[in-house]
């Protein structure tokens, strides 16, 4: 029955797809409003601190080029199903909310421009919920559905609820490795096989099961972690007991229960994030890893042949090229004005001048672009 229940199989297994490509979100977005009866819904990923869209994606015929551009443009304003979300998240301990339950009349009368804007795309319900992966963004699915339809009941708000540890598992990965594009890979494995984040997959005992080139090429260099025969060996001693505990109990849990783990290491190369995950997502995502650790290893920070690409590329200042990339690591524009000393009215002007130069009209727009030459 429809909203009942477990996600069927292959909506779990879009989800995860999507990690490395648009297409996949959009199936499984597809997928859930037919399982739902719903006529559109969206996943949409946002930037704790600055508001700003991380990623956004929406399905059905009410998300046109024009109502999404409206809906970006103002939704952190008055946005009432996401304040609903939030309240149904902190106030209730439910991760899902429905809106003829969860939003009261005085609080639709305070938000009178979001509830014209929701009309005009012909929509009536909505239900929801938060799948936050970190501090870092707020991750949000929502349904929809037209005038003239009955509500969304505790059923569909089951069903919603099922899919939130996949989507948040999810798009922590997708956080990692840079949020999907349509033309991507079109499989999970393929994504990280062509990321520069050096991938493993460990047993418990440390021995590798696959590894991409990037994880290769590190090992190569031996200043983080070597192979001694079929095992990962850390060049610290310290942080390979460390670690070994760390790879035991991730493929000992399920991938939606257990948190990443993140150590780190210093080389004369640089500092490096080494984080650690189980890799049991379901009907084998991770090649049928039902037992397995995922070890990702990234440099911190941005290197200095991405400074070079900005300014061979796009003719930015030195300056401007340091903005992009505080840009990039999260920063706010008053951050980056006390980071570079200099005013915020200083920052705008140079935020204009970048955007000029690179064609773009948006931060996290300039941050992906900034992350893709990383």
């Amino acid at each position: 029955m429809s909203g009942e229940g477990e996600p069927d199989e292959e909506i779990v297994e879009a989800i995860y797809d999507g990690v490395m490509d648009g297409r996949a979100i959009e199936h499984a977005l597809s997928l859930a409003i037919k399982r739902l009866d719903a006529s559109g819904g969206n996943i949409h990923v946002v930037d704790t601190e600055t508001l700003e869209t991380r990623y956004f994606k929406g399905v059905g015929d009410s998300y046109t080029d024009e109502s999404i551009a409206e809906f970006l443009d103002h939704w952190q304003y008055a946005n009432i199903y996401r304040d609903a979300m939030r309240r149904a998240y902190k106030e209730h301990g439910r991760s899902v909310f429905l809106s003829n339950e969860d939003i009261p009349d005085d609080f639709l009368e305070r938000a009178a421009y979001f509830q014209e804007f929701f009309s005009r795309m012909g929509q009536r319900w909505m239900a929801g919920g938060l799948a936050r992966s970190d501090e870092e963004v707020e991750v949000s699915v929502a349904f929809n559905r037209p005038k003239g339809t009955r509500p969304f009941r505790k059923k569909d708000a089951r069903f919603i609820e099922s899919l939130l540890p996949h989507i948040r598992r999810a798009s922590k990965l997708a956080l990692q490795l840079g949020f999907p594009r349509d033309g991507q890979p079109p499989t999970f494995m393929n994504g990280f096989a062509q990321s520069l984040t050096a991938t493993f997959l460990l047993d418990s005992g440390s021995r590798i099961h696959w590894h991409n080139e990037a994880a290769d090429q590190l090992l190569l260099a031996g200043e983080i972690a070597r192979s001694d025969g079929d095992r990962l060996v850390m060049a610290d001693p310290a942080q390979q007991d460390e670690l070994q505990e760390f790879i035991k109990d991730a493929a000992d849990k399920r991938l939606i229960n257990a948190a990443p783990i993140v150590s780190h290491a210093q080389t004369d190369a640089g500092r490096f994030d080494i984080e650690v995950l189980p890799a049991s997502v379901p009907n084998g995502a991770l090649m049928g890893a039902a037992s397995l650790a995922l070890m990702m290893i990234r440099p911190r920070g941005l290197g200095e042949h991405v400074y070079e690409r900005l300014r061979q590329d796009h003719g930015l200042t030195p300056a401007e090229t340091e903005l992009a990339v505080l840009v990039a690591e999260g920063l706010s524009i008053d951050e980056a004005a006390k980071r570079k000393e200099v005013s915020a009215h200083t920052i705008r002007a140079q935020m204009r001048s970048i955007f000029s130069k690179t064609d773009l009209s948006r931060q996290n727009a300039l941050a992906a672009l900034v992350w893709n030459y990383a």
